[in-house]
């Protein structure tokens, strides 16, 4: 990746004089300092403004806070840099040119105004306060009074002390019970708020954002929890949702101990990796049922006992307690109504349990065992079969003899039930052991409860008219039990934007799913979506990671636990 800088240099006759330089590691740095690729003499700019660097297969504007940028006439922090583009960077010009060879960027860099004058440090006045006849120290004194009358005095004479009269604002509803007990946080007077009087109430649920090992967890541990939740704010807002909390250390994650391959984020919309999904799920050989999506949504319809029945999501997919999530799909509750389990047709209504093929099994040769010594109710399996009427007496050499032929039957049908019925129609079974004594194996179902671990989603909020499942799933062209039917990043930029929201581009995904007749919210070029921040997608206090401890609460456990 290469940048070509083409600086362009205006002369009192509208002479050009041009300038080229190449920077062939993809990266260039603008701003105030001597040591900036692009030094600016202008007091609008900081020491180091703005960086362009190569990311993927173009290149990202970084603005480093709380400097920004104006790129095609919009304020904004971070920009992907296209041709055409035009950055203003105060008094420069920044204008993208077509690339001559892939890879490469081109910038035409131009002064668009005269650098401002340097600052003329004006003569101090002869005529001092002494000179007037006006001594410091009665005004000193006066002011103290006046300061003193009106922070302690005043306040005393109308009901000090109340807490009321030295705070900025209320405390967070979260916090309201506290309001009264200023001691509660503020342990010593003059000082800041410790951590450790947050922990008095917080130890047992806030966690690690970062493993005890990471190179960057020490740095965690020198923060305070008020350099991120701050209280007597009006509005209260306890919970930051700026992104650059989070994109101080994202935006450049291999300065910050990363593994090898993490890739930077600065804004949903511009800059983010593809999602991952649960690596659980995506490294294991088979789900181990034999189901397709395509089948059970065919718009006309599947047999089943009970007639034809058109399903919808719904029928299997039904919301959690907390209704931003879904229950566990179970046998019993959404598929027994068509796949039923019954095994013998003289009695339709006994089935055997789900689940445990041993148990299976010993439920049909008990019940054909008692069938066949009861005397059996089919007349024509009766004599098939061999067993007697009901109420006969038999010799225990005849019951033995009953019992074998009910085992005989019990296997057959479980052989029928197992391999080429009932549960071979949605599982993969084998046939183990012998001919005498069969075992049957059932591979076990592996369906994830989260496929996305490490992000937040509610199903309830996302589900309105404009938006069915098909919107974000592609269930019904899905053919195999194994298709990952989880949406791409492309399918939630069509609704949400960055920090600043932002106009809703056309996307490859959008354009296939209106070719398929499948309705999309959002992905119109009109249409704004909704500003996202990375909170509202990802939590800091990782519940993985191990609770949370101060140094100071650390130090004591360990002397705790030391051996004595």
């Amino acid at each position: 990746m290469r940048i070509l800088v083409r600086q362009l240099t205006r002369s009192a006759g509208d002479a050009v004089a041009v300038r080229e330089r190449a920077f062939d590691d993809g990266s260039l740095s603008i701003g105030r300092a001597s040591d900036q690729s692009l030094q600016v003499n202008d007091p609008r700019m900081q020491l180091q403004h703005a960086q362009v660097r190569a990311s993927g297969n173009g290149f990202m504007l970084t603005c480093l806070a709380p400097a920004q940028a104006v790129v095609n006439d919009e304020v904004t922090r971070n920009a992907r840099l296209v041709p055409g583009d035009v950055v203003l960077l105060g008094a420069l010009r920044i204008t993208v040119g077509e690339p001559a060879a892939p890879g490469e960027l081109l910038l035409t860099v131009e002064q668009t105004a005269a650098e401002p004058p340097p600052a003329v440090e004006l003569a101090a006045p002869s005529l001092t306060l002494a000179a007037a006849g006006w001594r410091k120290r009665p005004w000193a004194w006066s002011l103290f009074l006046v300061t003193l009358l009106g922070c302690l005095v005043l306040p005393w004479t109308v009901g000090w002390p109340s807490d009321e009269h030295w705070t900025s604002g209320p405390l967070h509803s979260a916090h309201a019970s506290l309001e009264q007990d200023c001691k509660a946080c503020h342990v010593k007077p003059f000082q800041r708020v410790r951590n450790e009087s947050c922990l008095d109430c917080h130890a047992a649920n806030l966690h690690r954002h970062l493993p005890a090992a990471h190179p960057a967890a020490a740095t965690f541990e020198a923060q305070r929890c008020t350099d991120c939740h701050v209280e007597h704010d009006e509005p209260s807002h306890l919970v930051q949702r700026d992104s650059r909390t989070c994109t101080d250390c994202h935006a450049d994650p291999m300065r910050h101990g990363a593994l090898e391959g993490a890739q930077p984020v600065t804004d949903f919309a511009l800059q983010h990796p593809p999602f991952r999904i649960n690596a659980s799920t995506v490294e294991r050989p088979s789900s181990g049922l034999k189901f397709t999506h395509a089948a059970h949504l065919d718009p006309k319809g599947i047999k089943a006992p009970d007639g034809t029945v058109v399903m919808q999501c719904a029928d299997c997919h039904t919301p959690d307690a907390s209704a931003a999530g879904f229950a566990p799909i179970k046998m019993e509750a959404h598929c027994a109504s068509c796949h039923r389990l019954d095994f013998d047709p003289a009695e339709p209504e006994r089935s055997v349990p789900h689940g445990d093929p041993a148990e299976a099994l010993r439920v049909i040769v008990g019940h054909y065992s008692a069938r066949y010594l009861a005397g059996y109710a089919d007349p024509k399996a009766a004599r098939s079969a061999g067993a007697l009427p009901p109420g006969v007496d038999i010799a225990p050499a005849a019951r033995a003899q009953l019992l074998g032929q009910a085992r005989e039957r019990a296997l057959r049908v479980a052989d029928d039930l197992f391999g080429r019925r009932a549960c071979a129609d949605c599982h993969e079974v084998r046939r183990e052991g012998t001919v005498a004594e069969p075992v049957w194996k059932v591979t076990r179902v592996t369906l994830p409860d989260s496929w996305m671990p490490h992000a937040r989603f509610d199903h309830k909020s996302h589900g309105t008219s404009l938006t069915p499942c098909s919107t974000c799933h592609a269930a019904e062209r899905s053919e195999r039990a194994d298709d990952l039917l989880m949406p791409t990043i492309e399918t939630c930029r069509d609704c949400h934007g960055g920090e600043t929201g932002g106009a809703a581009p056309i996307t490859a995904d959008t354009r296939a799913a209106r070719s398929a007749g499948i309705t999309v919210a959002g992905g119109a070029s009109s249409t704004a979506r909704v500003p996202s921040t990375c909170i509202d997608c990802h939590g800091f206090h990782a519940p993985e990671q191990p609770l949370w401890r101060s140094p100071a609460i650390q130090s004591a456990l360990t002397q705790l636990r030391a051996p004595r």
